[in-house]
C-alpha cells in the first residue's frame, strides 16, 4: 500500500508541476501584450497627497506642535538646533511672568551646536551619581523645593529639556566647594572688569534719579555712593594679586556673570562663543530660577498633585510681576514621600557624649511605611541611596527649650526635649509650605531681578533651618565631623 500511495503521490506532483508551468507561460505571455503605459499607470496607483498626509501624523511631528502648560509662555516647536535656546527663553520668561523679550536668537545655536550645554549636562549626570554626593547650591532662597526637585530628578532614568537645563545650573553653581578648596581668587583682568561692571550700575542709578528729578538729599546720597564705590575700587586694584597688598583678592561669586565667564573660559574659544557663553552667565540666575519654577510646576502636576490648592496673581502686592502659586504642602508629608533624614543639632550630640568623651553618631529617620520619626544609628542608613535632609535651627532650638521651661514644661535636657518634639508629636509640627512667591527685588547698586521665595505658615515653621541632597556616605562623614568637633 506504502508503495502505491508513493507512485499516486509522485504522479500528482508531476500533473501539478505540468499545470504551473502552463500557468507561468500564459502570464509571461499576458505581460508581453500589456502596453508600457498601463505598466506607468500601476505604479502610480499610491497618490503622493496620501503619503504626505501620513507624515503629518507621525507622533514626533505631534509632539513638536504641542504647547506646554504654563499660560505665560509660548509655543514649544522645538527643532534639533534651537530646542535648548527656545527653552532658555521660556525659563526667562516664566521667572519675569512674560515681561521680557527673548535674549537668545539665532547666533546663540552654537551653545547647542557646539556641545557646550550637553558637556555641561553630562558632567550634572556624572555629578548626581557620586556616592559622596552634596547637592546644596547658593544663588537662592528657595531650598526645600531645590532639594525636592533635586530628589525626585534623581529617581528618574530620563530627563526633560526643563530638568536638564535645571541640573545644568546646579552642576555650576555646585563648584564653590571646589573653588574654596582649591583658594582660587578672581584673576585680576576679571576683578577689574567686575568692578568697572558694579561702577557702571550705581552711575546708572544716580542718572535716573537725576532724570526722575530727585530731591537734592537723594542725589547726595547717590552721589556719595559712587565717590565710596570708586575709593574701594582704587584701594583692591593698587595691590591687587601682590603679597604685600594689605586687601585680599576677590573671591570667586558664582552668582556674579563675570565669575561666570571666568569658570567658563576655556569654553570661549571664538568671539561667538564668548558673546553666547557671556549671555548666559548674564542671566544664569534667572535661568536657574524659571528651570526651579518650571519642574516645581511639573511635580505639582504629578508627582506632587495632591498639594496643589490653586495658583493666584495679584498685581498689587510687590510689583509689577508679583504672582503667586498657592500650594498646602505639609513639610512632615514630603518627609514621608521621600526617602528623609532630619540631622540632629549639636546640643543633642553633645549631651548624648558618655565620660570618655565618646559619640555614638545617629540621625531622625523618616520612616515612610509607618509614617514615623525614629532616632536610628548610621548604620541603618541604605548605602548607595540619597535622601533629602533638613537641619534643624539650633538657635530656634535653644529659644523653643527655653519657652518650655517657662511654660512649666519639665524635661532632663535639652536633647530630651528636641527628642520629644520631633518623635513624640502626633501632629506635624514642622509646618506647611503655603505658597511660592515670584517677586520683583531691587538690588543695592539700582537694578531690578526677579526672585522667588517659599512662605512657610505654622506655629514651628522655623524648625528647618536648610534642606539638601546628600548620599547616605555623606551624612555619614557631616554626622562625625559634628562630633569630632564637639569633641576637640
Amino acid at each position: 500500500m506504502k508503495r502505491k500511495y508513493r507512485n499516486q503521490s509522485h504522479k500528482n506532483r508531476k500533473t501539478r508541476i505540468i499545470s504551473v508551468l502552463k500557468k507561468q507561460k500564459q502570464k509571461q505571455k499576458k505581460q508581453k501584450m500589456t502596453p508600457k503605459k498601463h505598466k506607468q499607470k500601476k505604479q502610480k496607483m499610491t497618490p503622493k497627497k496620501h503619503k504626505q498626509k501620513k507624515q503629518k501624523m507621525t507622533p514626533k511631528q505631534k509632539k513638536q506642535n504641542k504647547t506646554l502648560r504654563i499660560n505665560s509662555r509660548g509655543q514649544t516647536g522645538y527643532t534639533k538646533n534651537d530646542r535648548y535656546i527656545n527653552e532658555l527663553n521660556e525659563l526667562l520668561k516664566l521667572v519675569y511672568r512674560g515681561k521680557i523679550d527673548d535674549i537668545f536668537n539665532d547666533d546663540d545655536h552654537i551653545l547647542e551646536t557646539s556641545g557646550y550645554l550637553e558637556k555641561g549636562i553630562t558632567r550634572a549626570k556624572t555629578l548626581l551619581q557620586q556616592k559622596n554626593l552634596l547637592l546644596d547650591v547658593g544663588c537662592n532662597s528657595v531650598c526645600m523645593m531645590i532639594a525636592m526637585i533635586s530628589w525626585f530628578i534623581h529617581q528618574k532614568s530620563k530627563l526633560n529639556i526643563s530638568e536638564k537645563i535645571f541640573i545644568f545650573c546646579v552642576e555650576y553653581l555646585s563648584k564653590e566647594d571646589e573653588l574654596e578648596e582649591a583658594n582660587i581668587g578672581l584673576p585680576e583682568s576679571y576683578a577689574k572688569l567686575k568692578l568697572d561692571k558694579e561702577m557702571e550700575h550705581i552711575q546708572s542709578y544716580y542718572d535716573k534719579k537725576l532724570e526722575a528729578g530727585a530731591s537734592a538729599r537723594d542725589l547726595k546720597r547717590a552721589q556719595k555712593n559712587i565717590d565710596k564705590t570708586k575709593v574701594k575700587h582704587e584701594n583692591i586694584l593698587s595691590g591687587y594679586g601682590r603679597e604685600t597688598s594689605t586687601v585680599e583678592n576677590l573671591d570667586i561669586d558664582l552668582c556674579n556673570e563675570v565669575d561666570c565667564t571666568y569658570i567658563y573660559e576655556d569654553d570661549m574659544k571664538t568671539a561667538e562663543m564668548k558673546k553666547s557663553v557671556s549671555t548666559l552667565c548674564k542671566y544664569m540666575n534667572e535661568i536657574f530660577k524659571g528651570s526651579i519654577l518650571k519642574c516645581f510646576e511639573d511635580l505639582l502636576g504629578a508627582e506632587l498633585k495632591k498639594y496643589v490648592t490653586g495658583f493666584n496673581s495679584d498685581e498689587q502686592i510687590m510689583g509689577d510681576i508679583d504672582e503667586q502659586i498657592m500650594v498646602d504642602i505639609d513639610v512632615q508629608d514630603i518627609l514621608f514621600d521621600t526617602e528623609a533624614v532630619i540631622l540632629p543639632p549639636s546640643q543633642s550630640y553633645q549631651e548624648g557624649m558618655d565620660e570618655d568623651g565618646y559619640i555614638e553618631e545617629w540621625v531622625y529617620l523618616c520612616i515612610s511605611n509607618s509614617r514615623k520619626i525614629e532616632k536610628v544609628s548610621l548604620d541603618r542608613l541604605k548605602t548607595n541611596t540619597y535622601y533629602m535632609v533638613a537641619k534643624i535651627d539650633e538657635e530656634f532650638m535653644d529659644s523653643s527649650y527655653e519657652q518650655s521651661k517657662h511654660g512649666g514644661e519639665s524635661h532632663t535636657n535639652i536633647g530630651a526635649y528636641i527628642d520629644e518634639l520631633i518623635m513624640g508629636s502626633k501632629d506635624s509640627i514642622f509646618g506647611k509650605l503655603n505658597h511660592v512667591a515670584i517677586s520683583e527685588r531691587k538690588l543695592g547698586n539700582g537694578t531690578s531681578v526677579p526672585n522667588i521665595d517659599e512662605i512657610f505658615t505654622g506655629d514651628m515653621n522655623e524648625i528647618i533651618e536648610h534642606w539638601f541632597v546628600a548620599s547616605s556616605t555623606t551624612i555619614d562623614d557631616m554626622c562625625v565631623d559634628m562630633s569630632f568637633r564637639l569633641i576637640e
